[in-house]
């Protein structure tokens, strides 16, 4: 019998693993439910067992199913299997297996962890041809690995974001909800785009602020903006205004931070109508004294 779990066994060796799982699956002892119990008791530093035990298993005479298929997928993807977890997408596609939304995202993420936008977006199209529906995270991600793509290829990104905005308004369709990653995917296309406009990333992080029901709003998404305002050089005030409204909504009111932003708000808002009292009064003053001057030299100018 193939042991479930590595406590039940000594088989630490992938050519002991193999020969067990192949004489089992030849004397119809172990299935695909058998293997994919074991596959998931493993850990990542032991994924050689776990090709091992596949590799015996096809030997045998399994026909590996989907659910196998994509189990071994995410475990690959997991121990940093990259050329290896691509060979099985394509050996799976091939045999017309499609992973589901879930493994995709998976797949999509590690291209694009490790700097392959490209593949991220050849994912992305292979899912939507395959019948597979993208969620939320699945546009969050083609839409950051576009962003990073030389060129950017920022009006197909903007073409995706729009059809989950019609996607997301459209009863009849599946619903992919647009949340605070989808936007801030969007602004970082277009702080690559060229010509750069900081009025652009402005509006789109000031749509997340307005829409309703409310969107969670992160400091990644005020960060963004912040950048925008650098190198568009925006006016300080809207910097300024942008900083504190972000704050206020960011900042828990029960914290200690928060009342002790507002005590230097106050105190700041203060300072300024102070010193704006002390200009105003030292021009009025200034102003009073010219007019008593001319006041004085006007009967000698006359006489």
């Amino acid at each position: 019998t193939v042991p479930l779990h590595p406590a039940e066994t000594d088989l630490t060796k992938s050519e002991d693993v193999r020969v067990a799982f192949r004489s089992s699956v030849e004397a119809r002892t172990v299935g695909n439910s058998a293997l994919r119990k074991f596959i998931r008791h493993q850990t990542e530093s032991q994924i050689d067992l776990v090709e091992a035990a596949v590799e015996g298993s096809r030997l045998g005479g399994l026909k590996v199913d989907d659910k196998t298929s994509e189990l071994l997928l995410l475990r690959l993807v997991e121990a940093g299997r990259v050329k290896k977890a691509l060979e099985l997408h394509t050996a799976m596609t091939s045999k017309h297996m499609a992973p589901t939304s879930v493994a995709y995202n998976i797949l999509m993420k590690m291209c694009l962890d490790r700097g392959m936008p490209g593949s991220v977006e050849s994912l992305f199209d292979d899912m939507n041809k395959r019948g597979r529906h993208p969620n939320a995270e699945s546009y969050e991600l083609v839409i950051a690995a576009l962003a990073v793509e030389t060129p950017p290829k920022w009006e197909k990104a903007i073409a995706i974001f729009d059809n989950i905005t019609a996607r997301s308004n459209d009863r009849s369709a599946p619903v992919n909800k647009i949340n605070g990653r989808t936007y801030n995917a969007l602004m970082r296309v277009y702080l690559n785009m060229s010509p750069f406009d900081w009025r652009v990333v402005y509006n789109c992080y000031y749509e997340l602020r307005q829409l309703h029901p409310k969107i969670p709003l992160t400091w990644e998404s005020y960060e963004l903006v912040r950048e925008a305002f650098l190198k568009g050089r925006a006016g300080r005030f809207r910097r300024i205004l942008t900083y504190v409204d972000a704050w206020f909504v960011l900042t828990h009111i029960k914290t200690v931070e928060f009342w002790a932003g507002v005590l230097c708000f106050v105190f700041a808002m203060m300072g300024i109508k102070g010193a704006l009292g002390v200009a105003v009064s030292t021009w009025s003053s200034n102003k009073s004294e010219s007019n008593k001057e001319k006041a004085a030299a006007m009967p000698s100018t006359l006489s």
